[in-house]
């Protein structure tokens, strides 16, 4: 009997270890690396294209010389492949273990026609460098001001807000050369008027980074911001675009503040700390000063006044309504 129950349990380690190996074996037949390199129409390598199998979270990114190399996962994996500019392509490996990766151009961004400093052009068709960013993209910005709208919807636009001050414009720039010519509607203008801009009247923006701006002379000689407003067109319907919000601000939470006898018994206390009031009358003198501040104490005949201001009760209101209205 003992003999029987010994032979069961080699039997079944025997059984455990087999199937263990099948699926270690399964799990490796399945998990091979892929290696290649991506390029362009012309055989230019492509750096930084993202590369991920699909279905999975499974990538990586083609380096300098356009060369990947990715672990898959499935066993009949698929490849996306996805670079700005170009169309995403899906490429089965199949049994390769290296394979060559040609990417082709958007047809549609090079036909996109975009504003230049003598009129417009297909975006195909210029050699100077312009970045346009149409309404649909800006609008979707939580900034204030239209300078702080298109930053990070173009390379080499930086925005800088001057101060701190309520209404103040956000200063933008290209390739941090400094402020740039700002024209709206073939004006030229400031980055106050551009600021004051609300974006849902702004159809799109084209900023000329290099010599395309050299048109405009020494005023873009930092490049220069060309807005095309909304306006109606032949053959159009009319259209009215209403946008409204109305809302309300208030403190979420606000710091307790000293009264005028705290602020005045932490000064004195410093003074005390510091060893600048070390006079006997001095210090009386302070003593009684902070007791009529505690107390309040007022005198119109000499004009002593101890009481406290309630700055943050006299100047900040517990809501502040907000409305805004636009129509184009």
């Amino acid at each position: 009997m003992k003999r029987k129950r010994c032979f069961l349990s080699v039997l079944a380690a025997f059984i455990c270890i087999s199937i263990n190996s099948v699926y270690a074996g399964n799990l490796m037949q399945s998990q091979r690396f892929v290696r290649g390199k991506v390029v362009d129409k012309e055989g230019l390598p492509l750096i930084g294209v993202s590369i991920v199998e699909k279905g999975t979270g499974n990538g990586t990114v083609s380096d300098i010389q356009g060369v990947f190399g990715l672990t898959v996962l499935n066993t009949d994996p698929v490849l996306l492949f996805s670079y700005v500019g170009y169309k995403t392509a899906e490429i089965l490996p199949g049994e390769k273990n290296h394979i060559h990766v040609v990417l082709q151009e958007e047809l549609e961004l090079l036909d996109e026609v975009v504003v230049v400093g003598y009129g417009t052009k297909r975006k195909g068709n210029l050699a100077a460098s312009v970045s346009t960013v149409r309404n649909e993209d800006i609008i979707r910005s939580a900034s204030t001001t239209t300078a702080g709208a298109i930053v990070g919807k173009m390379a080499g636009i930086t925005s800088r807000q001057k101060s701190g001050t309520p209404g103040s414009s956000a200063s933008l720039q290209i390739r941090n050369m400094g402020t740039p010519l700002y024209v709206i509607d073939g004006v030229m203008t400031d980055e106050g008027a551009f600021n004051n801009l609300d974006i849902h009247d702004i159809d799109n923006i084209s900023v000329l980074k290099d010599g395309a701006a050299a048109i405009y002379g020494f005023k873009a000689s930092n490049g220069a911001v060309l807005v095309t407003t909304k306006k109606g067109g032949k053959n159009q319907k009319q259209q009215v675009n209403i946008n409204a919000y109305t809302g309300f601000q208030q403190w979420t939470e606000y710091p307790d503040l000293l009264n005028a006898y705290q602020w005045n018994y932490a000064n004195d206390m410093a003074d005390v700390n510091a060893g600048t009031l070390k006079d006997p009358l001095a210090i009386a003198a302070k003593k009684e000063a902070l007791e009529k501040w505690r107390t309040g104490y007022y005198n119109a005949e000499t004009g002593e006044d101890y009481r406290g201001y309630d700055w943050y009760g006299n100047f900040v209101d517990n809501a502040a309504p907000q409305s805004y209205v636009n129509a184009n």
